[in-house]
């Protein structure tokens, strides 16, 4: 049965509100209609789909590794997100007289507090919309008003397209010391922010994701 626009964007506006996360829709230049909004459980489904779409460079370029899927258990997990501590949004659209995922983007608090590890993913037909700019700002601006001074993230160092949006969304890059075959970049969120910190070790949440869902890939 399709779902009722007005009934399910009715319903994630009050968990926007609920958690102080806002939801926005904008028209792209296409013409198409998408709404940023926090993520919800009930959105595995969606999200299995989405990474279901990717082509198999962007779920290698996502999940560092060749993944074909994820487990309805993982699913489960990425959508059930402590959402007053840790973030996950997505950028949906209506299609077929349904709501489809076409982007999400999240960020885990590392452990010194001050500072969050983001992953991100645009369905590879939406790309080039300016959607990954919207869902990276969004990041960074909840990111500061939580108080947080850092965004950082792993990127494959053969991932030359993400390495230029970095750029272009104003992240430094350097050399990863713990994996010769990713570079980390990294951005200030806060200007009370003190000197870049990409040489010091930080919780990695690919390694957090590796451990906790690589039993879950497909």
């Amino acid at each position: 049965m399709a779902q009722n626009p007005d009934s399910t964007t009715a319903s994630h506006r009050l968990v926007a509100s609920r958690l102080a996360v806002p939801a926005c829709s904008w028209k792209l230049r296409n013409g198409a209609k998408v709404t940023l909004r926090p993520i919800c459980p009930a959105d595995a489904v969606l999200l299995g789909e989405l990474v279901q779409r990717l082509s198999a460079e962007s779920r290698r370029g996502r999940f560092h590794g060749t993944v074909n899927g994820l487990t309805e258990n993982a699913l489960n997990r990425m959508a059930d997100v402590d959402q007053a501590h840790d973030l996950a949004i997505v950028v949906t659209a209506i299609q077929g007289g349904r709501e489809i995922v076409v982007a999400d983007a999240r960020y885990s608090v590392d452990v010194t507090g001050s500072g969050a590890e983001f992953a991100i993913m645009v369905d590879d037909q939406w790309q080039g919309h300016g959607i990954a700019s919207r869902a990276m700002q969004s990041l960074a601006d909840i990111a500061s008003t939580r108080g947080l001074r850092w965004l950082h993230g792993s990127v494959r160092s053969d991932n030359s397209t993400m390495l230029s949006f970095m750029r272009r969304c104003g992240f430094s890059s350097s050399a990863d010391r713990n994996d010769e075959m990713a570079m980390r970049v990294e951005k200030c969120v806060s200007a009370n922010a003190p000197a870049s910190k990409a040489g010091q070790r930080r919780f990695s949440v690919m390694s957090w994701f590796a451990a906790t869902f690589i039993p879950d890939f497909i």
